[in-house]
């Protein structure tokens, strides 16, 4: 009888008409242990639970980002609670049957909003037909080649130079819009190491291939980038002086990581163009939204039109230029609330003729001989965290409070 009921609800369940994938939810269902997922549990379908949780922070912004573990913890039972507020659901912390059809459904409605943005996308609709995508290729506006130039080169070269971390055999490019030989063989050789057709021409499965192998998320976001440069920000954000400079960042990934860092330590983020990636790509707003989280509203950005505009508008008092070329130390110097500290783009760093203006002025990273760099958002993170360390973390909680009674 209870069998007979259990199949009862689970038709019932499947035959809902709002809702068309329901994997995750049978997952749990089909498991006569597993009706209720609640706090103290562990295992494959917490974590699962708890992936469906993040991967919808960008329909509500305001729910907690947790950490994906597999233990039904304090932290994912408080998730659950906001989700099921969010949705009129009875605020358990509990995944019962209807929070995990309201989550399922949800969860698969948001990547198939991000699949019908990927085919809305500048970047080309390859025709089903198999036998005629050749000649599609040679027609579309939308596939990148040799002698093509512009935004949509920019951020293949740019993304080309991510995947080159990974696997060196991809040469590095200047991000200049410009696909010439140099970036038609990054691509041949990229085609090469995933197995795609070696034809230096960039379509559709080549973008969705370079997407996914620089972290590409099927989240959907929008970045108003406007907004960011004057949010409300919090009076002890306002306070902290820090600056954070990226002179021609190349690599949204890098801005979204390094924007989050700045809102860790309540520094202001100064951004440089020109920029090696086109902000009002969807593509770009996705990347930098999922590398920076939800911590944008905590940032203060700032732009300027080039590095002329920086220098008028700033001048060279409490500088402080990342590279390489530096004799000193990033620990050898003194900072303060107000000091700027300036990083050169992915690729190239900073113009030798403004290190060699202010050449006392410029410190670098210690490495190993023979390795050129470091990652451009650990090296602001390795700076910018000894600057705060050195003005005594102002306004940073420095003592947990998570054991406090």
């Amino acid at each position: 009888m209870l069998r007979k009921n259990k199949m009862m609800k689970m038709n019932k369940f499947y035959k809902n008409p709002n809702c068309n994938n329901y994997s995750n939810v049978k997952n749990v269902l089909n498991d006569k242990n597993s009706v209720m997922i609640s706090e103290g549990m562990t295992g494959k379908k917490v974590e699962e639970i708890q992936k469906m949780l993040v991967e919808i922070v960008n329909l509500y912004p305001s729910l907690s980002i947790i950490t994906i573990d597999g233990v039904y913890g304090q932290n994912t039972v408080i998730a659950v609670k906001e989700f099921q507020k969010l949705n009129s659901l009875p605020q358990t912390g509990i995944i019962d049957e209807i929070t995990m059809r309201k989550l399922s459904y949800l969860h698969e409605k948001n990547r198939e909003k991000f699949r019908e943005e990927l085919l809305k996308n500048k970047i080309s609709e390859v025709k089903k037909n198999k036998e005629r995508e050749d000649d599609y290729l040679d027609q579309s506006d939308n596939i990148l080649s040799e002698g093509s130039i512009g935004e949509y080169v920019k951020s293949l070269q740019s993304y080309l130079n991510v995947v080159s971390n990974k696997y060196p055999t991809i040469s590095l490019l200047r991000v200049d819009g410009i696909f010439g030989p140099k970036t038609k063989a990054a691509v041949m050789e990229f085609q090469r190491i995933f197995e795609l057709k070696q034809d230096g021409v960039v379509g559709y499965e080549t973008w969705n291939k370079l997407s996914s192998a620089t972290g590409g998320n099927p989240i959907s976001v929008d970045i108003d980038w406007g907004l960011l440069k004057w949010y409300n920000l919090p009076e002890r954000m306002v306070n902290m002086s820090l600056n954070i400079v990226l002179v021609e960042p190349e690599i949204p990934e890098n801005a979204g990581n390094i924007a989050r860092t700045c809102a860790a330590i309540g520094a202001k983020l100064h951004l440089v163009k020109p920029y090696g990636f086109d902000i009002s790509q969807s593509a770009v707003k996705k990347h930098m939204k999922r590398a920076g989280l939800d911590y944008w509203d905590k940032v203060q950005i700032i732009e300027y039109e080039n590095l002329d505009d920086f220098k008028q508008k700033v001048g060279s008092n409490d500088i402080f230029l990342l590279s390489t070329k530096s004799q000193k130390s990033y620990t050898d110097v003194t900072y303060t609330e107000n000091s700027y500290l300036i990083f050169g783009a992915e690729t190239r760093g900073l113009p030798e003729n403004y290190i060699l203006e202010n050449f006392d002025k410029a410190v670098r990273i210690p490495m190993l001989p023979g390795l050129r760099s470091l990652n451009l958002s650990n090296s602001v993170a390795i700076v910018a965290y000894e600057a705060s360390r050195q003005l005594n973390f102002t306004n940073l909680q420095t003592v947990s409070d998570y054991f406090k009674s």
